[in-house]
């Protein structure tokens, strides 16, 4: 806190003025000096000094009184006041002489003026006095400190310091309190407006009051975890919403669920169960908690969405062949919206929907087109297959076929040439084929029952050399006699033997 003070001071010189010049030879015509002492004491300057100030200051104007005397020098003659004068200077600026030896000096202007007396007797001594009159109107001003703005907010327990100053240009300060100590803590303990008020004086009693008024806002609860949703969001499931940690911990704590951002009326415990009127929706929980001086902001999780459900009109069936290298087909059934009372086609065969062929039950890699062969692997397992109806805000629909019959060998593809040599030899080139697999195994060739020939199939193919052959024409049997994945094959030729 800054003050300035100023004391006025009332000092008097009196400056005696030199004996005149020892006289010169006089005219003989003046008359005679008459006896007795000379004057050589300076007159007296008498001020009548204002009352009821303050090291020289006063509230309001002020006048001061002068009176000037002559004395004379031991009780002799005296010579009379012959002029007083005076010189203000400072918050006034001026100059005058009194008519006589006595004067008032009025004191109005605003600050601090020094006044200059000079007095002259009839003998030319002269005497001094200065003297300070301040006139004080104006109350010291107030400053907050730059923390401190009107309508500044703080949080909930904050600490924040008081702080003011008082100034007065010329008298100066004499107090300056606040409702809050200079440096000390406001309080922000509670929400809601406060005031910081500052009263303060000069010496002369010139009063000021300033206010501030802060505000303390609620308090806001830290989040540390969201709330969240656990459950199946299904209609006809129940969602359970977890507790948000906060900090400080609440004292009590509102349950809210909303679909699509709208409260639902009456949802107000922490589970949920998700009706026919969700579907389709997103669902949120918030909580709202509950402190005193605290904000109750609602603390949201993530919203889940609902989504609405297919009904599949029929089994997924499989067309084809069930052996090693056939051909097997998926028909997808078609699907509607289940709309609770009314159910609308959304999809079909084609429209969202995926395939995933199983063996024994078990997906089959890479089997999830609507067409599959079954292959080596599969041999001796049933197949079905997987049809899933997919759509955007739809929960998925999954159906499944009946499985087929055990799959059966790859079926064979026989054919023989035989090419006739000399002496009842020929030679039989035999070609087996199967879809998907190599054929291997055995060729046999008979001449009604008796064999004429045997060969082993090497990727599909046999060379079998005929012998004992009768000249003319022959009828052949030729038997491929099948594998472990290929079914076994007869086909009958003729050959002329020469």
């Amino acid at each position: 806190m800054r003050s300035t003070r100023f004391v006025g001071v009332l000092t008097a010189a009196a400056l005696l003025v030199a004996a005149p010049a020892s006289a010169q030879p006089g005219d003989p015509e003046d008359p005679t000096p008459p006896p007795g002492p000379i004057d050589r004491t300076p007159p007296v300057i008498h001020i009548d000094y204002p009352t009821g100030g303050v090291d020289g200051w006063f509230a309001g104007p002020r006048t001061v009184s002068v009176l000037v005397s002559d004395q004379g020098t031991g009780g002799g003659a005296s010579s009379g006041v012959r002029q007083v004068s005076y010189r203000m200077t400072g918050a006034t600026e001026f100059e005058e002489m009194f008519e006589g030896h006595r004067g008032s000096i009025p004191v109005s202007n605003e600050g601090s003026t020094q006044i200059d007396i000079t007095a002259v007797d009839g003998n030319g001594n002269q005497a001094q006095s200065r003297i300070w009159v301040g006139v004080d109107r104006v109350a010291p001003t107030i400053t907050f400190a730059p923390h401190l703005g009107q309508g500044v907010e703080f949080a909930l327990g904050q600490r924040v310091l008081s702080g003011f100053d008082c100034w007065d240009a010329h008298s100066g300060v004499a107090t300056c309190n606040g409702s809050v100590a200079n440096g000390a803590p406001l309080d922000t303990s509670t929400p809601g407006s406060h005031t910081l008020t500052v009263t303060t004086t000069d010496p002369v009693r010139n009063a000021r009051q300033s206010s501030l008024t802060y505000r303390v806002l609620p308090g806001v609860f830290q989040v540390h975890t969201p709330p969240t949703i656990s459950g199946t969001p299904r209609v006809g499931e129940v969602l359970t919403a977890s507790p948000a940690v906060l900090t400080p911990e609440p004292t009590g704590v509102e349950h809210r669920w909303y679909r699509n951002g709208v409260l639902l009326s009456g949802a107000d415990e922490p589970t949920y169960t998700v009706g026919p009127g969700d579907a389709g929706s997103a669902i949120h929980y918030a909580a709202v908690p509950r402190r005193t001086h605290y904000a109750s902001t609602p603390v949201t999780s993530s919203a889940v969405q609902i989504p609405r459900t297919l009904e599949a009109h029929g089994p997924a069936r499989i067309t084809g062949d069930a052996r090693v290298g056939g051909l097997l087909t998926a028909i997808a059934p078609t699907a509607s919206e289940h709309v609770w009372e009314v159910p609308r086609p959304v999809a079909g065969e084609g429209d969202g929907t995926s395939y995933q062929w199983l063996r024994a039950g078990q997906p089959i890699a890479g089997a999830t087109a609507a067409s599959y062969r079954p292959g080596v692997d599969d041999l001796g397992k049933r197949l079905s297959v997987r049809v899933t109806f997919r759509r955007a805000g739809f929960e998925p629909l999954t159906v499944e076929s009946a499985g087929t019959a055990p799959v059966a060998k790859a079926a064979a593809g026989l054919k023989a040439k035989v090419k006739a040599k000399a002496r009842g030899k020929a030679k039989a080139k035999v070609t087996v084929t199967a879809a998907g697999v190599a054929a291997t195994g055995k060729v046999v060739v008979r001449r009604g029952k008796k064999v004429v020939g045997k060969a082993t199939v090497r990727n599909g193919r046999a060379n079998v050399v005929l012998r004992g052959l009768p000249r003319g024409k022959v009828r052949l049997t030729v038997a491929y006699q099948g594998s472990a994945v290929v079914d076994a094959a007869t086909v009958v030729v003729r050959a002329k033997v020469r």
